[in-house]
């Protein structure tokens, strides 16, 4: 059987976090969980969670499609990975996602593939003609505007320009973006034909050996992480980029269930109780969101027989 661990991502809500921690212990026989908390936006007693719990311990500020995501998530991932036991498969989650499949069964998944990872990417060029192949309707990165909307923010040439709100502000905060490739003949970036882009959903599950690609500190790594830290939402394309370079078998479903209220919407909806037939079949391991004590929580525990149910 194989083993399997769990990184979390939380910057909010710390009774949920906790509860969460403890459907995975119940679920999962007190698998290795690690977390990630921005203790600056959200307080949390440590003692409280189970020991198979561990957090890192010198937290990064975090916020919504900022760089510090990424190096958050690579330390809570080298601190899951770095113990005497380490997992053989990990999920990345937020503190807002949900199990919706019995573990034994996701475990079965997860043992019995020949991929390395399961995660939500495309490439990106600049001729965004190739079939997506995403399942399911074109909303979220599904959505036809996504890949045009990902070259501009991963690979054309950002050019800073005074900005409307900030006119006078130095250095400029406003930017413009040359799109022709020829422009990265004078402005190198880390794509190219030996390194393509790829972007997609940040939420993905990847084994041990997807794992250590991460974490290898490389030139090619550190030159993307370089030009990403000024990009938005690099967090849909580091990940994606370095896994979907590297020898490794990658599936395109990351195993969630998200649903996406309109095509050019910029955040998933929060899901209830009427989303679960559409979860159930789907057959994802977790949804996101749900709403801490909603009636969609409480159900999801009924149909996975959690037994200490939600916290009060």
């Amino acid at each position: 059987m194989i083993r399997v661990g769990f990184v979390l991502l939380s910057h909010t809500d710390p009774d949920q976090l906790l509860n969460f921690t403890d459907v995975l212990t119940e679920l999962y026989d007190a698998p290795p969980i690690v977390c990630h908390h921005d203790f600056s936006q959200a307080p949390l007693e440590k003692r409280l969670f189970p020991s198979n719990v561990r957090f890192v311990e010198r937290h990064l500020p975090t916020f919504w499609g900022g760089f510090s995501i990424i190096p958050a998530a690579l330390a809570a991932l080298r601190l899951l990975m770095s113990g005497p036991n380490p997992p053989d498969w990990f999920y990345l989650l937020s503190g807002s996602d949900y199990p919706t499949m019995a573990s034994e069964r996701a475990i079965s998944v997860l043992a019995s593939t020949n991929y390395d990872a399961f995660i939500d990417h495309r490439e990106i060029s600049y001729r965004n003609d190739a079939k997506d192949g995403s399942d399911g309707p074109p909303t979220g990165f599904a959505r036809p505007s996504y890949k045009t909307l990902a070259y501009k923010r991963y690979c054309a040439v950002a050019v800073p320009r005074p900005s409307l709100a900030m006119p006078f502000a130095f250095p400029p905060v406003g930017r413009s973006y040359l799109r022709n490739p020829a422009w990265r003949s004078i402005f190198t970036a880390p794509f190219g034909p030996a390194f393509r882009c790829f972007a997609g959903e940040h939420w993905f599950t990847a084994n041990a050996r997807a794992a250590d690609v991460l974490l290898a500190q490389t030139d090619r790594s550190l030159q993307l992480a370089r030009h990403l830290s000024s990009r938005e939402c690099p967090e849909e394309c580091y990940y994606h980029s370095i896994l979907a370079n590297a020898p490794l078998k990658l599936h395109n479903n990351n195993l969630r269930y998200i649903s996406w209220p309109t095509p050019d919407a910029w955040h998933p909806k929060t899901l209830d109780v009427t989303d679960l037939p559409a979860i159930e079949n789907r057959e994802a391991h977790f949804a996101r969101k749900i709403a801490y004590r909603s009636e969609l929580m409480n159900e999801l525990n009924r149909k996975l027989g959690v037994g200490l149910h939600v916290r009060s």
